[in-house]
């Protein structure tokens, strides 16, 4: 499970660091500069992407592994549901939440907010992995 693991961290890690990068940033202390923040934005989303394919690939063997399900397509399309809707709820909830943030406490704030955000879920998602 160590395979998954290391993946799942650093696509965190990415997802973590460059989303600080978008300006005007909170944490590096700069103005906004739009190249700096598409820079940002482009490699968060690959942080992105390796975090939900190895966090995919972990979940669904912990579903058949743990919870009996056989390895076909049903229950890998299952897992893929289960991670759509998260990201479905977020995009529900995370413009709500981030314009409240920016009108009560400023773009900067709101950056820094999103840019910790993955921390728990890479927490929880190590957790699940290791010790299943």
């Amino acid at each position: 499970h160590i395979n998954s693991i290391v993946p799942t961290v650093i696509g965190s890690l990415i997802l973590i660091v460059f989303t600080q990068l978008v300006g005007p940033s909170a944490t590096l202390g700069f103005s906004a500069n739009y190249k700096v923040s598409l820079i940002g934005f482009n490699i968060r989303n690959v942080g992105d992407a390796i975090f939900t394919v190895f966090a995919m690939e972990s979940e669904t063997r912990l579903v058949i592994e743990v919870c009996g399900y056989c390895d076909n397509v049903e229950t890998r399309t299952l897992v893929l549901q289960a991670f759509h809707l998260g990201y479905t709820a977020a995009n529900i909830i995370g413009p709500n939440l981030g314009g409240i943030l920016i009108d009560n406490f400023g773009f900067q704030f709101a950056t820094f907010i999103m840019g910790c955000l993955p921390v728990p879920s890479m927490i929880i998602l190590i957790g699940i992995i290791a010790f299943h």
